[in-house]
């Protein structure tokens, strides 16, 4: 992917160089840079690249910025080396990054996500996935589906991609590897959003032949060689749900960002398995979840062209 001196910049000032974080100057968040972004808009700079070689001083004039934030943005854009000699590294094993500057940046969560939509994202595989229309799947690692949840999750994979869904998921160890597994085999597309060990997955039998058919993307808000963690996980489902068109939980202990996602309206449909166990997955449906039962009995096409309508009502199953 080529990219232009603004993607550059948004990489300078907020990618991590190291897998563990341990950075001179701390990188933006994405509300930081997308305050930056505005200041540069409302100042006589045209774009966020312009502020490549800037000092200290031209920084603080140009942008009515405090010296210490001033500084910490030149110290962040003086890394232009070091990012270079990164990207080469990650190129080399087929690793590329995505920004909010790349015309394949999917729209969906700059539209629900606003300033908190992620800067950059390390990807693998074919980023047009990420603008096909999906269904999210969530599943809880450590915790064993029964067998009709499991068949209803390969049911779901199935029909999909029958009305010409792909497929994303947070890529856990459970419903998520059951639900990739299914689309492995039926021929369905998949985006597997990471919260670490980008490098570790990428070479798995399974995701690398479908990456070379460009069935799939793997893709991580953290340095591909960065190991998974619970806080890594809550901004992965985040952008899971802001990019599914409908979202179905296997299995939750409730605390996986669901009712952030219900109360922000991340995605228009989210669906949870009504099952005695766990008990998550009632605590998510009395909050606003859809319960959902007896997936063979669902009309899917009916409800593919409902989840295709961004402002469409959400509707129940069996209406």
């Amino acid at each position: 992917m080529r990219h232009n001196d603004d993607a550059f910049t948004a990489m300078l000032l907020t990618l991590p160089l190291t897998a563990d974080r341990e950075e001179m100057v701390r990188p933006l968040s994405s509300a930081e840079f997308s305050y930056l972004t505005e200041r540069v808009r409302a100042s006589s700079l045209h774009t966020i690249g312009d502020m490549i070689g800037m000092d200290i001083s031209g920084i603080m004039s140009r942008l009515s910025l405090p010296e210490a934030e001033a500084y910490r943005i030149c110290m962040l854009l003086s890394r232009t080396m070091p990012l270079s000699y990164a990207m080469e590294r990650f190129y080399e094993q087929s690793i590329d990054i995505l920004t909010l500057m790349d015309e394949e940046y999917p729209k969906r969560l700059t539209e629900r996500l606003a300033q908190d939509a992620p800067t950059a994202m390390y990807i693998c595989g074919d980023t047009e996935l990420l603008n096909k229309p999906m269904i999210g799947i969530f599943g809880i690692s450590g915790v064993k589906m029964d067998a009709e949840t499991e068949k209803g999750v390969r049911l779901l994979v199935r029909n999909a991609h029958a009305e010409g869904f792909g497929l994303i998921t947070s890529s856990e160890p459970g419903a998520c590897r059951v639900a990739e597994k299914e689309a492995y085999e039926c021929g369905a597309s998949v985006v597997c959003m990471l919260a670490g060990d980008l490098l570790k997955k990428k070479n798995e039998e399974m995701y690398a032949e479908m990456i070379a058919q460009k069935r799939a993307l793997l893709t991580s808000l953290v340095h591909p060689e960065a190991p998974y963690t619970n806080v890594h996980a809550l901004s992965r489902n985040r952008v899971v749900y802001a990019l599914s068109q409908a979202a179905f939980i296997a299995t939750t202990d409730a605390k996986r960002g669901e009712s952030e996602a219900l109360r922000k309206h991340l995605c228009d449909w989210l669906y949870v398995f009504d099952t005695p166990s766990p008990t998550g997955n009632r605590i998510a449906i009395s909050r606003g979840a859809q319960p959902l039962q007896h997936i063979e009995k669902m009309n899917f096409s009916k409800y593919a062209e409902n989840w295709k309508i961004a402002c469409a009502q959400q509707l129940s199953f069996f209406e």
